[in-house]
């Protein structure tokens, strides 16, 4: 909005920023949310029905009774015995399991209802962010001014440099995870369809892409966990489709730490590989999925805070 403010009126520079990001979400939501959608719901239709779960189940125990008839009759009744006790505890398990199960189901059944109120409420809150956006940015100066005033003198200083620390490290390295994240998964989809158009079967091409540029925003691991799935998919469909698979992440990886990071993200955290760790663990653990995101400009906002 501020670029865009110093060509024309502000007003006009917020509904500029506003009709780019609409467009943004109206091509995603065009030409991204139905092929996914078709996707998952092929991996769904692709996953064994309870027929097939039953079949599985019969071949199973008919193995078992040919492997227990090749055995001695002294060890038949020992592996039979004991083989019973297993299934007898297995299916003890699965009836309180299912108990437990129906009675949250009910649980979750009431809470649903209750909770309606509450997701009216939020629509309502979310649909009410843009108009209460327009007017944070129609005013920031007078909304920053008014802050300076209200501070002590001697408190300004360095009020405003610890917030220009924050905002640096947070924007710059969210910014540039974002564009991180974009790149590793298009460069996924193209790679995984070219690999198709070579005769190597990979499934599901845009979810493991949407993986991949998902999980990059984690740092360290995340692009590791978004290679895995791809790489078992491969391996599914023959060793070689897997090896070209894991050829493909590989050399995503590498484009990515040579040329992409140093571009993009520069050393806007700039963590030893030791200390990060540390932050993904604990923050992953208090803060959840959010705190893994985060835990590298965390990291870097109190380490620029005390240097401070």
């Amino acid at each position: 909005v501020n670029r865009f403010n110093r060509h024309m009126p502000r007003a006009a520079a917020i509904l500029v920023v506003y009709s780019l990001v609409l467009l943004t979400l109206v091509l995603f939501t065009s030409f991204i949310v139905p092929p996914l959608v078709e996707q998952v719901g092929q991996l769904i239709r692709a996953l064994p029905d309870l027929t097939t779960i039953q079949r599985w189940a019969m071949m199973a125990t008919d193995e078992y009774r040919a492997l227990l008839s090749s055995l001695p009759e002294n060890m038949q009744v020992e592996v039979e015995s004991a083989v019973d006790g297993l299934v007898t505890n297995g299916l003890n398990t699965l009836r309180e399991n299912f108990v437990t199960y129906l009675r949250g189901v009910g649980s979750f059944l009431l809470n649903s209802v209750l909770s309606v109120a509450n997701t009216v409420t939020f629509l309502l809150g979310f649909f009410l962010i843009p108009f209460w956006l327009f007017y944070v940015l129609m005013d920031q100066r007078a909304g920053r001014d008014t802050v300076d005033r209200a501070l002590p003198q001697q408190l300004r200083a360095d009020f405003w440099s610890v917030v220009s620390i924050i905002d640096h490290d947070f924007s710059g390295y969210l910014r540039g995870q974002l564009i991180l994240g974009l790149s590793v998964g298009s460069a996924s989809a193209v790679g995984l369809t070219l690999l198709n158009l070579l005769g190597l079967e990979v499934p599901y091409v845009l979810i493991l892409a949407v993986i991949a540029g998902v999980t990059e925003l984690i740092p360290l691991i995340g692009p590791v966990l978004g290679s895995i799935p791809a790489i078992i998919l491969g391996f599914t469909d023959s060793p070689t489709t897997g090896f070209a698979v894991l050829a493909l992440y590989i050399a995503i990886q590498q484009l990515e730490n040579n040329f992409l990071v140093p571009r993009i993200v520069g050393d806007s955290v700039g963590l030893h590989a030791a200390v990060l760790m540390v932050l993904l663990v604990v923050c992953s653990q208090v803060f959840g999925l959010l705190g893994a995101i985060l835990s590298a400009p965390m990291g870097a906002v109190f380490r620029d805070v005390f240097q401070y």
